[in-house]
Parts: structure tokens; sequence; C-alpha cells
């Protein structure tokens, strides 16, 4: 069973731990600590389908994930199949599978304090420059549509 596990903490003193259980590692602990643990391998195209549907036509919200809109924190590369998830410290995680990529962006937006909002257009540039890094594939800006 290859299960890994990663610990996320949302505040000031946020933390990040990945381990292996067995290792001897221990995740964080604490009121904004939320912990996760993912098989290794993929799910199926028809769940990971169903979770990253949008939940509406006019919303960009999917179950428990974002998809791209606007002026989307995935910036303008990532495809209309892509999905992510934003925290408040200015992390953020997306995935495009049509261009086989993901993006895990580790911020700490409360550094110098929580009133500091630089994070918004770093996530966006930091995701539009590594689309744009591509080169075994065309990598096009995404049609923002009529509902995007």
């Amino acid at each position: 069973n290859s299960k890994y596990s990663l610990t996320l903490a949302s505040s000031e003193s946020a933390a990040v731990e990945a381990w292996r259980p067995g290792r001897g590692a221990r995740p964080a602990r604490g009121p904004y600590t939320r912990s996760f643990s993912a098989r290794l391998d993929s799910p199926s195209p028809e769940t990971v389908a169903r979770f990253t549907a949008r939940a509406a036509p006019a919303s960009s919200r999917a179950l428990g994930w974002d998809t791209p809109s606007g002026r989307s924190s995935a910036g303008d590369y990532f495809g209309e199949r892509a999905f992510g998830h934003t925290g408040f410290t200015g992390t953020s995680f997306w995935v495009d599978p049509e261009l086989d990529l993901f993006v895990v962006l580790l911020t700490n937006r409360v550094n110098p304090t929580r009133d500091n909002r630089k994070h918004i257009e770093l996530r966006r540039a930091v995701h539009d420059a590594v689309a744009t890094s591509i080169r075994d594939r065309p990598v096009r800006p995404r049609d923002p549509g009529p509902d995007r």
C-alpha cells in the first residue's frame, strides 16, 4: 500500500508536512490543520470528471475545486478541464490534465501582515510562466468564453 499523507495548516504559522506512514514523522496538529491521505494511483476519469465539473454554469466552483474563469488564479493558459484549490496564505494547487501539468505554489501571504495581497498576481504569474515553458506541445491562452 503506497499511501502518502499531506498536512496543511492555514494560519500565520503555516506548516506543510508530507510523510509516509510508518516512517516516524508526525503530522502537525492545531485548530487550522487539515489533512488527507491519497493513494498514488490515479482515480478513474469518471471520478475526476464528477469532482471537477462545475456546480452551475455561471459558477467556477466544483466539488471542492475551482475551475479557471476570467482572471483565475490559474492564469490564462490552464485549459477548460483544469482544476485547482487556493488557500488563505496564498498557496495554490492547480492541475491541467490536457497539458499533463500540475503546479503547487507555497507562499506566506501573511508576511509581513495578513493585509498583503501580492499573492493574487503572483499566483497568476507563476502558473502562466510554468504553462508557457512547455515546449513539447502547443500552449495557448484559454478562451474566456461568455461565462468565464
